[in-house]
């Protein structure tokens, strides 16, 4: 059987390029071994994941949304100068972890990769060289619009709205949105109905367009108001990182 071990290490440094507003560093590590199939659930350690995750803080003005898929892991080289992110045959063992995340006020995001393999032991030390694309905004502005159920889409802003027909995923107990165009600039999408505000629960996407998910409506014309970021841009930031330095 081998060994039982799990590490979670917080509040860790990273070198940030001072001529980038935007940096990157290393808040936690997880390394979990690997265990005997013997070893029964309960038995585990809490949240025990054999592999290692790692879980990055971006820090910086005017943050909107990470670009899908946009992580890079050029090199994670150990004390020893071994590659830790490949496997012998070369291949990447690393990838992009689910759910980035940016805070409303746009100050801090946040982004993990997580790696297949027996590290423990070996991610201590390891220097880490990689980068990420961020979107960044400068001004906000705002759009309203009514929406009739039937109808054609219908410009707000930078936008074509529209009602979709049947609720997300086909359900009937909601209302959904659709929304075309540059989506990740969206602070904020807002559906009045009769004067009462319904509530949003997620979305889902699909090349330019993201549909948005609503309690369901009473009437067939709806109010629609969309905050949005002028002049979204894309900030590719790289980071420097020695884990545990």
């Amino acid at each position: 059987m081998n060994p039982t071990a799990f590490l979670i290490v917080p509040g860790l440094l990273t070198t940030a390029l001072a001529e980038d507003p935007i940096s990157v560093r290393l808040v936690q590590y997880q390394v979990g071994a690997s265990l005997s199939d013997k070893v029964p659930f309960e038995v585990k350690p809490m949240g025990h994941k054999f592999g290692a995750e790692l879980a990055f803080l971006v820090s910086g003005p005017n943050l909107v949304a990470f670009k899908e898929d946009s992580v890079v892991i050029d090199r994670m080289l150990d004390r020893d100068g071994n590659e830790l992110s490949k496997n012998k045959r070369g291949k990447s063992i690393w990838e992009e972890g689910s759910f980035p995340k940016v805070s409303e006020d746009g100050d801090v995001g946040s982004f993990t990769v997580e790696l297949r393999g027996e590290l423990m032991g070996r991610l201590e030390g390891a220097k880490v060289e990689g980068s990420v694309v961020m979107f960044t905004g400068g001004e906000t502005d705002e759009a309203t619009g009514k929406l009739i159920k039937g109808a054609k889409p219908i410009d707000v802003g930078p936008f074509k709205v529209s009602i979709s027909s049947g609720g997300m995923f086909g359900g009937k107990d909601s209302t959904s949105i659709k929304v075309v165009g540059d989506y990740a600039s969206i602070i904020e999408l807002e559906i009045m109905d009769g004067g009462k505000k319904l509530n949003s629960s997620g979305g889902s996407w699909s090349g330019d367009s993201k549909t948005f998910s609503f309690s369901k409506a009473e009437n067939s014309e709806l109010e629609v108001r969309v905050s949005y970021w002028k002049n979204l841009s894309e900030t590719k930031v790289p980071f420097q990182i020695t884990v545990g330095g």
